[in-house]
């Protein structure tokens, strides 16, 4: 379905009809312009080209500026594959005051187009790089947008009308086969807890436009907006098996993708297990994302958002499980510092400002977020406590007992350093979790009574114990932190994609095992994570706002 529907057909009997209304006259010009046109069109019919071309040129010598010669020279020069000179041409035709000349045209500009943008996909256009992809659509553009021209000046044209049709089903096509592609080459770039955060954040993001649409009147527009995101939601539920076998595979990693063997191999049944809960944990994702399609599609919005609150939730579970110690501590504080930003934002709003047009607080996605966070800071001691057991088991490197080597890279004297930092935050964690456990909840409960002033100091508190954690990490070595953010931004303006291959490995072995993870710096990580959140904020409305894509009547 590639090629064959971009094949575009030169409209010969446009040709022929465009001068058959010829009458000779006594102007020996006219004459001569006919006769040459007569010949040209024979010639043009028999497939001899070159003879047609100077046929034509002689009659536009003959009879200059005349839109049926322009029209003729345009589909010799179409035929024998010289695009620009046609467009030029069929354009000068496409002004003409004669309709069925004027539509021709338009027709066969249409047809250069889209011929034009078959040369660029080539003949894997599902290979196509976004660049290509682009140039292509562009083209495409123009095809489509000429057969409309056609269209509006003879509406019965059906070769305008088929070509619309089939382009149409082809970019639908490749729309779709490009997004299935795009989305296997994202997941496979992608660790476990990249990809599982990738859906985790997709999620928030349809549940967040269904409760929006919750709050907007019927109309055609909000119809679409919620048939797109069940759309969304369905290919967010198909995500869910490719989360299954990540888990499988980072939680049975072999010997040759790790590069060496485990210095203690987990027990099979403990992993056997966790694999078991993990996977029931992930069925009761996809069941929830599946409920909440149904009632979609029922238009029955609240149910809807119970289905994917129940998904986030299912998802939180197995991120409970699986994330390392500094990853929940990240997450925790990020979230935070959000909530106390809210918080912040409510206390401050004057209580007289009843007639903005800013939506009302949500206060129970407010004390939702706090129980999450709750939930994770209830989880920091039991993963610090494990941490630190792992710490004293694991050697530094052959022959060295007792030192782990926190920054890949260091030598024995600094990894011993990074290794009591890190044990200093996570005994900090053991000490301050529960601590932290009850303020959020104090502050959730506060936010369930609506009361952002309550809440606030209990956050507050919250984020800074959640910080005086962080603070006590292993730094970067030989780096400073201001440093080090600028260079990151820098890095994001000049060369946003491209990171060497021996980082990004890295990077995912420390993602996968946290005994390799680099101490970061997780007050950076909170401000990143911030950034992200109000970046996905930004995009939810577009479903609402016109941004949705349709399926357009052509």
């Amino acid at each position: 379905m590639n090629g064959t529907i971009l094949k575009w057909v030169l409209a010969a009997a446009w040709l022929a009809a465009a001068f058959i209304a010829w009458q000779a006259d006594a102007c020996g010009s006219t004459k001569k312009a006919y006769r040459r046109v007569k010949e040209g069109v024979q010639h043009y019919r028999a497939g001899d080209l070159n003879a047609a071309d100077r046929a034509f040129a002689d009659a536009d010598v003959a009879l200059p500026e005349d839109e049926r010669i322009a029209y003729d020279r345009a589909c010799v020069y179409a035929a024998q594959g010289d695009a620009d000179k046609a467009i030029e041409l069929f354009r000068q035709a496409a002004m003409s005051r004669d309709a069925p000349l004027a539509a021709g045209s338009h027709y066969n500009l249409g047809c250069v187009a889209a011929a034009k943008a078959k040369a660029i996909f080539g003949q894997n256009p599902e290979q196509a790089t976004p660049e290509i992809r682009t140039k292509g659509r562009q083209s495409l553009a123009s095809a489509i947008t000429h057969y409309r021209d056609c269209l509006e000046i003879e509406p019965n044209h059906s070769g305008a009308r088929r070509n619309l049709e089939l382009l149409r089903l082809w970019i639908k096509h490749m729309q779709d086969t490009w997004a299935k592609l795009d989305r296997e080459k994202q997941r496979d770039e992608m660790d476990l807890l990249e990809f599982l955060e990738m859906i985790e954040a997709e999620q928030m993001g349809l549940r967040q436009v269904v409760k929006q649409s919750d709050t907007q009147e019927e109309s055609p527009r909000r119809r679409q907006a919620i048939r797109q995101v069940k759309t969304e939601q369905d290919r967010l539920a198909d995500e869910i098996e490719p989360l299954k076998r990540k888990i499988e595979q980072t939680l049975q990693p072999s010997a040759a993708a790790s590069g060496q063997p485990a210095a203690k191999p987990p027990d099979p049944e403990q992993v056997k297990q966790a694999l078991a809960a993990l996977n029931d944990m992930a069925d009761r994702t996809r069941t929830a994302m599946l409920k909440a399609s149904e009632r979609l599609d029922d238009q029955e919005l609240p149910d809807a958002v119970g289905g994917q609150t129940e998904a986030l939730d299912a998802l939180n579970e197995i991120y409970s499980v699986i994330a390392p110690f500094q990853h929940v501590l990240q997450k925790a504080a990020a979230n935070e510092d959000r909530l106390v930003n809210s918080s912040k934002d409510i206390v401050d709003q004057p209580e007289e400002d009843d007639s903005n047009d800013a939506r009302p607080t949500d206060y129970p996605e407010l004390a939702r977020d706090q129980r999450r966070v709750e939930g994770w800071s209830e989880i920091l001691p039991m993963k610090a406590d494990a941490e630190l057991k792992r710490l004293d088991a694991a050697p530094l490197a052959p022959g060295s007992p007792k030192v782990t080597p926190i920054v890949p890279g260091t030598d024995p004297e600094q990894a011993e350093q990074a290794k009591e930092a890190l044990k200093k935050s996570l005994e900090k964690a053991k000490e301050l979790g529960p601590k932290i456990q009850d303020l959020c909840d104090e502050a959730a409960n506060s936010l369930d009574k609506k009361d952002a002033d309550a809440a606030l100091p209990k956050q507050e508190e919250a984020l800074k114990l959640l910080k005086e954690i962080a603070e006590s990490l292993p730094k970067q070595p030989q780096q400073n932190q201001n440093q080090d953010d600028q260079q990151q931004q820098d890095d994001q303006q000049k060369q946003p994609k491209q990171q060497p291959s021996g980082s990004d490995q890295q990077q995912q072995q420390r993602r996968q095992d946290p005994s390799r993870q680099q101490a970061e710096a997780v007050l950076r990580k909170v401000r990143e994570r911030e950034r992200e959140h109000r970046e996905m904020q930004k995009k939810l409305g577009r479903y609402l706002r016109g941004g949705v894509v349709v399926d357009k009547d052509w």
